[in-house]
């Protein structure tokens, strides 16, 4: 699901650029457990981060309107240079690939969590595998 959010938000800046590229570029950038996305891990970092990033998750986790990045704060959350390798590895320019960046994070979560909840809580209680498939 992260690779298509991702392509989607790229539009014609995305033409060219394989699905598998994306997957292999994300789960290089993203928090990974067992080879899938880490969504809980995910949400920490960005929590942890602090200001203005860590009060729009709040948005995401919400049933109500998402609150927007830029591809400044994707810099800021990753590091410029991991977003720029991130970059490398999908095939597009560091600008283009932290506003596709900006754009899929707020969907992903926001997707894989339900009345302020993150789906990934109930890991332990078996049903982790709602989360499944999420590259």
């Amino acid at each position: 699901m992260a690779a298509e959010l991702f392509l989607s938000q790229l539009g014609s800046k995305g033409n060219g650029v394989g699905l598998q590229q994306v997957m292999g570029g994300l789960k290089s950038l993203l928090p990974t457990e067992g080879g899938e996305l880490d969504v809980q891990s995910l949400l920490k970092m960005v929590t942890q981060n602090g200001g203005g990033i860590a009060a729009m998750a709040q948005s995401w986790l919400g049933d109500g309107e998402n609150k927007s990045l830029s591809g400044l704060d994707i810099k800021s959350l990753f590091g410029t240079d991991q977003v720029s390798e991130f970059s490398d590895q999908v095939g597009v320019d560091t600008d283009t690939a932290a506003e596709g960046l900006a754009g899929m994070l707020p969907k992903l979560l926001d997707k894989s969590s339900e009345g302020g909840n993150l789906l990934g809580s109930v890991m332990s209680s078996g049903a982790g595998s709602l989360l499944k498939g999420l590259f």
